[in-house]
């Protein structure tokens, strides 16, 4: 061999055995596993560095939430003051209005206005009016007060809830039979009928929430008593099968059948509107005889109580809606980043959508003033009464007096 070639030595190999898996390193595998080795310090420091926790950005983050959930139930507090008078009063108006006013020329619609008032009554006196309460400082948590308080006011106010979504629903649905057959209205939905299933709706979710005076009552925490589940068997009941049960019934099928009904009668109506005025302008131009008076009054009427069965569906749908979904997909609720903010965060929300279900129950009088002219006319009516039989009133005991003189 020459001194001056050089031969390259031969691969040293290492043979470890591991958890019975065989392998083999080559001397240059060695190599540059010690460098990697040498690399690992640097590695954990800046691993370990990046997950230290700015707890000073995070209470700071903490404190910032809770500040805004304490204006949030500050403004819920404030605005429930004004829901609880305004609500009963409203629907009180509606109750003379319809039984007084429209005694002798009351409508399919009046019943179903008349029957939806009561459960929004219901739903103010047996669920807005507690959380109302609690609310309060030093508020009172009237449901814990005794059980059979709790078991009646969840009963009432679950009852109430779909009694009132239900029967938005049939009168909307009345509204687009009246007018997609306009001839057969007077068969379909008649005073009868009505009154058949205003009944029907009362009964049947009086008796599927039945299961309330069962399943709750007053638990003692340590923080207090809360009206609460009390039976174990009862919380797997109303997780197995309630929850899929008020799924259909009161968070889908109300909602679709409203958006549906509204559709329907934005497209009906808008298609009546065109040809109203394609038929006027035909007749303009052959010099036809015009509408009536009283054709036009009917039809501007028709159209009046459309509009305010439309307002009053898309109300509910706007108010309760949201509450809805969100008690439906709480679950997705842990996306929002987890832990302690995603908790606050989803507080405040829950009291927001509260708040703007309770609304709901609320303002369907001044809905009824501001969208038909018929109630506008009979509250001005009822109070304009009052004070004409007052002045009379004042007068005779003027004159009473005088002749007694």
């Amino acid at each position: 061999m020459d001194a001056h070639t050089t031969t390259t030595p031969p691969a040293m190999t290492t043979t470890t055995n591991n958890s019975n898996h065989h392998f083999t390193m080559t001397w240059g595998e060695e190599e540059e596993a010690e460098n990697r080795s040498d690399l690992l310090p640097t590695v954990i420091t800046t691993v370990a560095s990046g997950l230290v926790v700015d707890w000073g950005g995070f209470f700071s983050r903490i404190n910032d939430l809770l500040a805004v959930a304490k204006r949030v139930h500050l403004a819920r507090q404030v605005l429930l003051s004004f829901f609880v008078p305004l609500g009963l009063f409203g629907n009180l108006m509606i109750v003379l209005i319809v039984l007084h006013c429209f005694k002798g020329n009351r409508s399919v619609m009046d019943s179903y206005l008349l029957a939806l008032a009561v459960a929004d009554s219901c739903v103010i006196v047996f669920s807005i009016v507690p959380h109302w309460l609690v609310s309060l400082p030093g508020g009172f948590p009237l449901l814990a007060a005794h059980d059979a308080v709790c078991k009646l006011f969840m009963y009432v106010t679950n009852a109430a809830l779909y009694c009132s979504g239900w029967l938005l629903v049939a009168l909307t649905s009345q509204r687009t039979l009246a007018v997609v057959w306009p001839h057969r209205v007077g068969v379909l939905c008649t005073a009868g009928t009505t009154r058949y299933v205003i009944a029907a709706i009362v009964v049947f979710f009086s008796l599927i929430n039945l299961h309330y005076l069962y399943g709750v009552g007053v638990v003692r925490y340590r923080s207090g008593p809360m009206c609460d589940v009390v039976r174990w068997d009862y919380t797997v009941f109303s997780s197995e099968v309630w929850s899929k049960v008020e799924l259909i019934l009161y968070s889908s099928c109300p909602f679709l059948c409203l958006l549906v009904n509204n559709s329907v009668l934005v497209f009906t109506l808008r298609r009546s509107s065109d040809v109203t005025a394609a038929g006027g302008r035909l007749a303009t131009q052959r010099h036809v005889q015009q509408p009536t008076a009283a054709t036009g009054g009917r039809h501007k009427a028709v159209s009046s109580v459309t509009v305010t069965a439309m307002v009053v569906s898309l109300s509910y749908i706007v108010l309760a809606l949201p509450v809805t979904l969100f008690n439906n997909l709480d679950r997705f609720i842990p996306a929002l980043g987890g832990g302690l903010e995603a908790v606050i965060i989803s507080g405040a929300l829950q009291v927001v959508f509260n708040t703007m279900l309770h609304l709901n129950f609320c303002v369907n009088f001044y809905l009824y003033c501001l969208t038909g002219r018929r109630f506008r006319t009979a509250f001005l009516d009822l109070f304009r009464r009052r004070r004409e039989n007052t002045t009379t009133t004042r007068q005779s005991v003027t004159t009473s007096m005088c002749r007694g003189k």
